[in-house]
């Protein structure tokens, strides 16, 4: 990663403004905090440590899961990932589960006729 930095003429303080501009941090939670799971890597360079901490914080500290390495070590840690993730989705519903299950059964309409005048 550092090379192609390199290559495209950037530095990681260049990265590091571009991606503060960008940041998660600036944004509300669009979600129920409880129904959002954040992945992080320790070493990522695009997403760091610190900025997606300090999201953390000002969404009220959702799931968060850590894994070793940066950016791109995802790809090595799909399994461990994709258990986690499976996980954190089998507790918790999709919110179409949950609102068909909160919904109060309705009693169904009745068909009404109208009698036509002759």
């Amino acid at each position: 990663m550092r090379r192609d930095l390199t290559r495209a003429n950037l530095t990681l303080e260049r990265v590091n403004q571009l991606m503060a501009r960008v940041g998660l941090e600036r944004y509300p939670l669009a979600m129920e905090r409880e129904r959002m799971l954040i992945v992080g890597a320790v070493d990522d360079l695009f997403l760091q440590p610190d900025p997606l901490l300090r999201t953390w914080e000002r969404w009220g500290k959702p799931p968060i899961h850590w894994i070793p390495g940066g950016h791109m070590t995802i790809i090595a840690n799909m399994v461990p990932v994709w258990f986690k993730m499976n996980e954190f989705m089998r507790s918790h519903p999709p919110l179409s589960a949950v609102r068909k299950s909160a919904a109060p059964a309705k009693a169904p309409r009745r068909r009404t006729t109208t009698k036509r005048a002759a």
